[in-house]
């Protein structure tokens, strides 16, 4: 994986400087570096589950990558100062998009902008774990059958919500 370095980072730039990208991260240097990028934003067809998807893989790869970089102790270390301010960072980082994200009044928006919200986040559990803060349901799920069971019913009743859930409804709503 930190291999995959220079296709994460050149497929960045690709998107970089696409004006059509629409994320929030890229508009953001697009504004503040006034990059005045070809075209117009307007009349583009826009495919959102595409999107999500690209966004999902981009954020889960970048940060995974960046997470091997950290670990690795011949260039920082896990018990580094610099891991620790990237836990620190990465918690009030998703703790502000949390926040944000309680904001959106749709679902649809909502669940895009709550996928890299979690990532995120995951990021500090990722971390914890690698820190041996907690012993990992993951790795022994033998030890935790009651756990499991209870995942296992969640999913069942949010399936059976969305498959009952009437199409336009807002958080608001809920």
């Amino acid at each position: 994986m930190p291999s995959s370095l220079g296709l994460l980072l050149s497929t960045t730039f690709y998107f970089f400087l696409n004006k059509h990208t629409n994320c929030r991260f890229f508009t953001w240097f697009h504004r503040n570096l006034k990059m005045k990028l070809p075209g117009n934003n307007n009349s583009i067809y826009r495919n959102y589950s595409l999107i999500t998807a690209l966004e999902t893989i981009y954020v889960t790869w970048f940060f995974y990558v960046l997470l091997l970089i950290a670990y690795d102790e011949s260039l920082i270390g896990e018990k580094d100062w610099l891991t620790y301010c990237l836990f620190a960072s990465f918690l009030v980082w998703s703790l502000y998009l949390f926040y944000r994200l309680l904001k959106y009044n749709k679902i649809a928006p909502a669940i895009r902008y709550a996928i890299p919200t979690v990532i995120i986040f995951w990021n500090c559990i990722e971390i914890l774990g690698r820190w041996k803060f907690f012993k990992e349901i993951w790795l022994f799920p033998e030890g935790y059958v009651l756990e499991l069971v209870i995942i296992l019913v969640s999913f069942i009743i949010f399936a059976l919500l969305l498959m009952f859930m009437p199409k336009e409804i807002t958080v608001g709503e809920l």
